[in-house]
């Protein structure tokens, strides 16, 4: 149950972090327009 908390804490850390990259890629495009 332990180790299950830890994959979801990484996994969504992960996905945050996927999250902010594309949200940075895409803030420049979104400021030209």
């Amino acid at each position: 149950m332990a180790h299950n908390g830890i994959v979801l804490v990484v996994s969504v850390s992960i996905f945050r972090d996927d999250e902010v990259l594309i949200i940075r890629e895409n803030k420049p495009t979104a400021i030209d327009k």
